[in-house]
């Protein structure tokens, strides 16, 4: 059976349209890697003797280092850029790339969690209703999720905090849309890189590496919050916009 990696359709981020091809190792330009990009052809290449489980890791490896690209982050860039660069570029992902994004979910959902819905989800089927999160967790720590209705927020210059070291996130339960996805996934990746020791002072490279390990296995260990997010995204479009509370950042 051909690997289902391989077999994704192509995707866009920001400029480039990308299509994963398969290579033998000794085509790549740096004999250490097992994938690569070619801005030039848009192609990611990833070595066609990996198992599906690995050019799965492979791929969102590539993912990650396709949306920093894009928002030109570099050694200089804070955590916080990263984190909104890698949410912003997910949400987007998904938005503009509904047939990858079905494929993407269906072969995630074989790989970690078959039976999740996810794919069926990223399709924007209203059969299944996702629940929204209270709770998530990684590599057994847990992060509480509170829901704060919008007359008892406190910031009107924020949706959203995590609290360092509390392990919990606050969320104004105002939020719909895309804004709901964006700054749901802006919060989880800042208890992630928590986890992973992912600062400030980290590199361009450590960041790519350590956030394209954590998502696959965040996914995998949170098979409900990923298909009350996937729901979400697949929803946003039909979504109420966002109160005039518009003017709010994220934290």
């Amino acid at each position: 059976m051909s690997n289902p990696v391989f077999l994704l359709p192509a995707y866009t981020v920001g400029p480039y349209t990308l299509k994963v091809t398969p290579i033998p190792r000794h085509a790549f330009s740096d004999k250490r890697r097992i994938v690569e990009h070619d801005w030039n052809l848009c192609a990611v290449h990833i070595a066609e003797d990996l198992n599906s489980r690995r050019a799965t890791e492979c791929l969102f490896r590539s993912l990650v280092t396709a949306i920093h690209y894009r928002s030109g982050l570099n050694d200089r860039s804070n955590e916080e850029s990263f984190t909104h660069s890698l949410a912003t570029g997910l949400v987007e992902l998904a938005q503009n790339n509904p047939a990858f994004w079905r494929a993407f979910n269906e072969h995630l959902e074989q790989e970690y969690a078959p039976g999740a819905g996810w794919g069926r989800l990223a399709a924007g089927d209203r059969a299944v209703v996702a629940i929204r999160p209270t709770s998530i967790v990684y590599d057994g720590q847990p992060c509480s999720v509170s829901w704060i209705p919008d007359a008892e927020w406190t910031d009107p210059n924020a949706y959203g905090f995590y609290w360092l070291k509390q392990h919990r996130i606050d969320l104004n339960a105002d939020l719909t849309g895309n804004n709901l996805a964006l700054v749901t996934l802006h919060e989880v990746l800042h208890f992630l890189h928590e986890r992973l020791g992912l600062k400030d002072s980290t590199k361009e490279r450590d960041f790519k590496r350590g956030q394209a390990a954590l998502l696959p296995r965040f996914i995998q260990q949170n098979p409900q919050f990923w298909a009350w997010w996937v729901q979400t995204v697949a929803y946003s479009q039909l979504a109420r916009p966002t109160s005039p509370s518009a003017r709010r950042k994220t934290a």
